[in-house]
């Protein structure tokens, strides 16, 4: 196991600890935050990249954090705070020594797009083109690329991990892995498999 993955580890392990606190050592000024867009298929994604420092001779590893189920790149308040779930992943990330990027799916957030054209195959290719973004990132070393999914966004992880060499770890929190069984009560068969064949209505 190389140093980077050995250090993503210990981060992803850290993330429970830092959470007991429930905000109350979360700081975004001591970190750099701006939103950036980027496209696929047509249609423009919009994330948010966080920095650690500002170092023009050093390149940052990076983590991409992609959201849940009907989410965006701002759900899941902690509980008694205003901070997001993956906001304070990201400031934790930085804190460490890592970039990292979190996206909204197109359809979700301020993406372009519908939410009821989402498939998990359109999910998973804005994540391949979220790959090829933090690539052209002068910032940012595109040979330690991680990936973290939040649900349907760990399925989406799992799915980019497995397809792409530049995805040197991933990270799963409660990760979907199977698509009909968790969803059964809000969707049709029909409709889970034509999501999860990407095909359109």
């Amino acid at each position: 196991m190389n140093k980077f993955m050995l250090m993503i580890l210990f981060v992803a392990l850290a993330f429970t600890v830092f959470a007991i606190d429930q905000g109350k050592s979360y700081d975004e000024t001591t970190v750099i935050q701006k939103d950036v867009t980027f496209e696929n298929l047509g249609q423009e994604i919009v994330g948010t990249l966080v920095l650690p420092e500002e170092n023009p001779e050093k390149a940052f590893p990076v983590v991409l954090l992609f959201h849940g189920f009907t989410g965006q790149r701002h759900e899941m308040n902690i509980t008694d705070t205003e901070i997001g779930m993956l906001e304070y992943t990201a400031v934790a990330l930085a804190k460490n020594g890592f970039a990292s990027l979190r996206i909204d799916f197109r359809g979700s957030g301020e993406s372009e797009g519908i939410w009821e054209d989402t498939t998990f195959d359109g999910q998973i290719s804005d994540a391949f083109a979220a790959v090829e973004f933090v690539k052209s990132v002068p910032e940012l070393d595109s040979e330690k690329i991680a990936a973290l999914g939040l649900s349907q966004g760990g399925l989406v992880t799992a799915s980019l991990a497995g397809r792409s060499d530049d995805i040197k770890v991933a990270i799963l929190w409660s990760a979907v892995s199977n698509p009909p069984y968790t969803y059964s009560n809000i969707f049709t068969n029909t409709e889970l498999w034509r999501s999860t064949l990407g095909i359109e209505n």
